[in-house]
């Protein structure tokens, strides 16, 4: 069906768009035309659809005219500032040899005081590679809840199973975890187990200026 082959590269693009974007991208000023044509082809649900699109159980064919995609946005989203102060983090080191994060001694961090950055632990990421860019870029800082689990959609900092770590759109499908490049849609890590290690959900960018 042509509008699903339409909806299906609207995810590729961006793997966190809504119910409500996808509709108006398609032309429909309500949300039950998107879950029409998803229940029409026997998908319950836009998590289901998305998970069968980003695994590949869906095949998308280009339209003409179609370009692929520059960059998707993700769910990060402007925080309003309370106050400024010191935001006492513990800085991501790496990973040992059996897979042990490692973490430097409490730090603080000179920064923007909002609701989401007092209380509980937090830990914090430079970001040292272009591969992000431009929605990401080298020296940004990721700031990192170990303790709330992700979301569909989330953003993530995760150790994979080959060994790299970074950052990552997350995603559960059945048993399988589902970890998507924010800048190359194509690149999806897919893990079972504890192959993978998600070390928490990324909440705010420090930009790097």
């Amino acid at each position: 069906m042509r509008v699903l082959q339409r909806m299906a590269q609207f995810i590729q693009e961006n793997p966190s768009i809504t119910v409500k974007e996808l509709a108006r991208k398609l032309g429909y000023s309500e949300e039950k035309s998107v879950y029409y044509w998803l229940e029409k082809a026997k998908f319950y649900g836009i998590k289901n659809f998305k998970r069968a699109v980003l695994t590949g159980q869906f095949p998308i064919t280009r339209t003409k005219g179609y370009q692929e995609p520059r960059r998707p946005t993700g769910k990060l989203k402007e925080a309003k500032h309370d106050r400024y102060g010191e935001l006492p983090v513990r800085w991501i080191r790496g990973f040992g040899p059996k897979g042990e994060l490692q973490l430097s001694s409490g730090q603080s961090l000179a920064h923007h005081l909002s609701p989401g950055t007092e209380g509980g632990e937090i830990l914090a990421y430079r970001l040292e590679s272009a591969e992000y860019e431009p929605t990401l870029t080298a020296g940004d800082i990721v700031l990192i809840d170990p303790a709330t689990g992700p979301s569909d959609g989330d953003w993530v900092f995760a150790r994979f199973p080959d060994g790299r770590h970074g950052i990552r759109l997350f995603y559960r499908a059945g048993d399988h975890v589902l970890l998507v490049h924010p800048g190359q849609t194509a690149d999806v890590i897919k893990s079972t187990g504890n192959r993978t290690r998600v070390v928490g959900r990324v909440f705010r960018i420090l930009r790097h200026v």
